[in-house]
Order: C-alpha cells, then structure tokens, then sequence
C-alpha cells in the first residue's frame, strides 16, 4: 500500500483550537494529538518524513513558547533557537510520539558524564499527565514519598537535544529510569550541522502512557489506555545552553509557566484526535489525483542547508514557485512551466538565481497558477 497525503488542502485552523475545560492550565485552549494510521506509525530515527501526513493544525513552534526563567518572555529570535514540533498518538501500539526540528546557533555542548554531569547538548523536557488527574508529581515531604511519587502519576523526561553517547539519550526525573528503555520509549535522531556549532536536530520519541509509574518495576505500575477523544495533560520546554556547559540560557516552555517541573496542574490540555480524513490508503498502482491546488510548509523550516516545498495541483496549467525575500524582491525561481495534475515537490538550496548563498532571515515562498495563488514562509539559518 502507499499513502496519500493532503493535509494542506484542510481549511486554515489554529494551532491551539478552543476545547473543552479541564483540570489543566489554560483552561481555555486546547492542542490536538494526531492519530496515526495502523502500519503507519513513526519509524523512532530522527527521520521525520513519516511526519508528512500530519497536517500543520499539530504543529507548534517557537512563538508558541515563553521563556519564564530569564526574563525574555516572548522575545523569541529564531536565528538563536527556533523549533517546530507535534503530537501524535497510536490506538494500536497504546504509545505516544513526538517530533520535533530544533535549530540552535550552538549545538552539542559537553557537560560532562553521569552521574556527575549529564551528556548531551540542549535538553527537551516532554512532561505527560495520561489520566488528567494533574498534582504535583516533585517536591514531596520527605525523601521516602519522594522516591515513590516523583514522576510516577505525571511523568517528566528530559531528552537530550542532540545526544552525544547513543547509549544515553533520555532520562526519568525519578529513580524510575527502566521506562526510559525499549519497549517503553525510544529515541531517534539526526543532525544537520556542525558538531559545536550550529545546526538542526530532527528528533522523535516515542512514550508508553502511565497513570502509576512506580520506580519499582514494570509489574508495580499502571500503564494508561489511550482513548480517542480523551484529554491529556502534556507540556515540553527546551533548554537552550549556549554560553555556559552549566546552566542555561532560556527556558522556552509550552506551559507558560516555569513551575510546569513541579505542578501537572500547569499542563496544556491535549486532545487524542480520529484519524484525519486527509489521509487516505490506496492500493499499489492505483492512482490517485488532488481535488484542488494546495501548499504544504516547507520542510525544515527554520533549515541550514536546504527545505523542500511540497504543493499539489487540482487541474493542468503553468505553475510558477519562487522565492523572494521578505520584502518581496524576487531571488529564485524553482518551477516555471506546465504540469498535469498532481503532487509536486521542489528543493530550495538557500541560493539566489546567480549561485550566491543567502543571508540567514525570513523568505517568502509563493506558488501561482492561473486559478490560485498562495504564500508560505521560510527561515534560513547559517
């Protein structure tokens, strides 16, 4: 079988869709979690083409987060870190996913080994409430009930972003760490860029749900039944270290709130969707056309080296893709010519039309047909 894919023919929605209340914060918004496809689940490898199908509904990116450490709040700059990550889920294998493509203009930095440091560069810490109870789940009386209930009805992991030793690339934040193992999570990775410097990861994790995790075993503990529809409490933050290996430079967290390392009651609602009717299996050598023009956000985006742009045709006619800077000088034509319908793809490398490297920032991408026109945004980063 092969999959057809249209998410970018969806009606424009927001990232965070009205939803109902709960015990989480804020109580007025809610973010949706993919379902993905029996036999269509992610391969764990930082390879994040088999997150394609996902439509950008699911996706968030750096102006979603606020930095609530270093006083910087909102005032993001994605040529120092830019992300772009979502949510998935599957009924089937009862496991959660997340991707995400973190740029930083300082990657891989060495804090040293464990137990006395910790090995990997910028951290991703995903923390999930499966059951919604919220609570504390840090920070108790005394070490006794901390040994027992840290992490174990909200579960705190800290990812590292990139690695450095492929043996330790995640950790619990509890005495737990047998969860952190197959076949309870994985983690996969790939790096554009220099080592020490900047550059992109692409990074998926896959997590067992827990409503009781208990540091004992996996006999002791209570694994959570995904269920569509139901609401979970989930958060992530990323650690930017930059001029110090100890101690970092922002704390850009979904929440909000620095207080989501202590509290669940601070987690973002997240809602476990049906499979989206955009995706569609057809059989091998069947064929299958798009209804209408559309274009999907290129890919990395923000990207070092080159995105890819995909975009798909309703009926026959010129198409003309091309990029111009942010105040709309033209720079690089990519398609000009005539094309049955279908899907399409073109690669932009970064360059103008004579060769020449652009400058890091923002560019326009915009496709015209005779019938539709439309405008995506790109971020290229040196």
């Amino acid at each position: 079988m092969r999959v057809l894919v249209l998410p970018f023919l969806v009606a424009a929605l927001l990232v965070g869709q009205a939803g109902p209340a709960g015990a989480h914060f804020p109580s007025d918004l809610s973010y949706p979690v993919f379902q993905f496809p029996d036999g269509l689940e992610p391969s764990i490898d930082g390879d994040l083409s088999d997150w394609q199908m996902v439509p950008e509904r699911y996706w968030t990116g750096t102006a979603e987060l606020m930095e609530t450490v270093r006083g910087l709040g909102e005032q993001f700059d994605e040529q120092d870190l830019g992300v772009r990550t979502a949510v998935g889920w599957s009924h089937t294998r009862n496991r959660l996913y997340f991707a995400v493509a973190a740029y930083d203009d300082i990657h891989n930095v060495d804090r040293g080994a464990p137990p006395d440091g910790i090995w990997g560069g910028d951290i991703w810490e995903i923390v999930v409430d499966a059951d919604h109870s919220g609570g504390i789940y840090n920070g108790f009386s005394n070490q006794q009930l901390e040994d027992r209930w840290r992490s174990a009805q909200a579960q705190n992991y800290h990812v590292f972003l990139p690695p450095e030793q492929p043996d330790w690339t995640m950790w619990l934040w509890g005495k737990g760490q047998w969860v952190c193992q197959l076949p309870y999570a994985q983690v996969g990775w790939q790096y554009d860029g220099v080592p020490g410097g900047k550059g992109t990861v692409f990074q998926e994790v896959s997590l067992t749900p827990f409503d009781d995790l208990n540091w004992a075993g996996p006999d002791s503990s209570v694994v959570h039944q995904l269920r569509e529809g139901e609401i979970l409490g989930i958060s992530w933050s990323f650690l930017d270290f930059d001029a110090s290996d100890k101690d970092y430079d922002g704390f850009w967290n979904l929440s909000h709130a620095t207080r989501m390392d202590h509290t669940a009651d601070l987690f973002p609602d997240f809602v476990l969707q049906p499979i989206e009717p955009t995706v569609t299996v057809v059989a091998d050598g069947a064929t299958a056309s798009p209804t209408r023009s559309g274009m999907a956000p290129s890919y990395p985006n923000p990207f070092n080296s080159q995105t890819t742009i995909r975009y798909e045709l309703g009926t026959a006619g010129r198409v003309r893709l091309a990029v111009h800077t942010a105040t709309g000088q033209h720079l690089r034509t990519l398609v000009d010519q005539v094309l049955p319908a279908g899907a399409y793809s073109a690669t932009w490398d970064g360059r103008d039309e004579s060769g020449r490297v652009a400058a890091s920032g923002v560019y326009l991408c915009r496709i015209q047909t005779g019938t539709f026109s439309e405008v995506r945004k790109m971020v290229s980063v040196r």
